[in-house]
Formats: structure tokens, sequence, C-alpha cells
């Protein structure tokens, strides 16, 4: 797996998985879903942290968001040998918060301006793939997380479950 932004490929695989994090963390807050109780990726919560953090309060938005993501995540699947898009492995963490600190090339702050925005740009990120879960649900080995097909599928998970006011919960495994 591509651990280094200096690959053009994984470079644009990893804004893929960015635009995802913030789409979820955005859609599971408390105003649109309430899947977790947190209400920074709105654009009161925005504002707010604008204030501490002027050059990378989406960031800082993202990374408080994911703590309950992540929570939730864990609770429902478990932590051995698995992996989702709030817990990944440190590496690729890392890369991605260092492209959501600048996030001013990849325009995330613009898939998140309201619910009905930010579920047509998670259509766009599920390109038709018209995969359809409930709950935990295994999509890939690890070694395929940043591959475009089980990105499209973890889309399509996810927008399914929005749109239709269930959970969902899209993990891939080391094994």
């Amino acid at each position: 797996m591509p651990a280094t932004l200096s690959n053009r490929s994984a470079g644009h695989r990893l804004v893929s998985v960015a635009k995802l994090q913030t789409l979820i963390a955005f859609l599971g807050e408390k105003p649109q879903s309430n899947w977790w109780p947190t209400e920074f990726m709105t654009a009161r919560g925005l504002q707010f942290l604008n204030f501490n953090f002027p050059r990378t309060s989406l960031s800082a938005a993202l990374t408080a968001t994911a703590v309950a993501a992540r929570s939730l995540h864990d609770q429902r699947i478990g932590e051995g040998n698995t992996y989702h898009l709030f817990r990944l492995p440190h590496g690729l963490t890392q890369d991605i918060h260092r492209l959501v600190a600048g996030d001013g090339q990849i325009g995330l702050r613009e898939l998140i301006p309201d619910r009905d925005t930010a579920l047509a740009a998670l259509a766009a990120l599920a390109d038709n793939d018209a995969f359809q879960a409930t709950g935990p649900v295994r999509v890939a080995g690890l070694g395929q997380f940043l591959h475009q097909p089980t990105l499209r599928r973890m889309a399509a998970c996810y927008h399914h479950a929005f749109s239709n006011a269930e959970q969902v919960f899209p993990y891939v495994t080391t094994s």
C-alpha cells in the first residue's frame, strides 16, 4: 500500500479517502443523521473552530469528529485485525491528515454545505456502485483499501445507509 503522496496514483486515492472521510463525518453528525453527537463539521462548528484554528479549522473539525465516528465504528465492528474509514494504519492516517490540513487544492469544504450536496458528492464517489448493506460489512482486504473499487463500494454502502436512515460500517481486514 503506498504510504506517501509522492506517488501520483496514491495521491489521487488519498484525495478520495479524504473526501470520503469528510462526507461521512459530516453526514453522520447530529444535525444530519445523528450517528454521533458532534456538530464540528457544520457551518456553525467550522466557524467556531476557525477562531482557534484559522488555517486548519476543517482539519480540526474532521479530527474531532473522527474520534466519535471511530468509537461508533469500533463498537459495531470490533478492533481486532480490522480497519475502517476512521481507523486506518498510522502512515495512511498521517498522509490524509497532512492532505486535509492543506485542503485548498482538493475542495473539501465545498462538499459539505448541506446534507443534499454531501449526499450528491457521496453518490458521485460511489460512481454507480449499488452495493447495499447494513451493520458491519467486510468490503475488502487491507491491501485493497486504496483501490478505487473498494472506495466506491464503501461510498455506495454509506450512501445507501444515509439515504435510507440506516447504519452501515464497512471495514477491511488484514487477512
